[in-house]
């Protein structure tokens, strides 16, 4: 089965991603941040990335071909609450 990164800064949204993906036979990665994505891409072979665009700090858009020499499939998911 694929192995999927899944980057996204709250942690249940991880959870919830992780436990649907595994139940399908992935292999799950997670990471809070784009520079923790960046260390599991050096140590691991990814298939897919999936990030969440709205997080504070570095944007996770730099992080699809950054040590990589092939550039990965990256589906972007996001969710912004309405204040009104």
């Amino acid at each position: 089965m694929p192995s999927i990164l899944i980057v996204d800064d709250e942690e249940p949204i991880r959870v919830l991603l992780r436990k649907m993906l595994e139940e399908t036979g992935h292999s799950i990665f997670l990471a809070a941040e784009a520079s923790e994505a960046r260390k599991r891409l050096e140590g691991q072979d990814i298939d897919l990335i999936l990030c969440d665009v709205m997080m504070p700090g570095e944007s996770c858009m730099v992080i699809p071909c950054a040590p990589l020499p092939v550039c990965n499939p990256v589906p972007i998911c996001s969710s912004r609450e309405n204040p009104g």
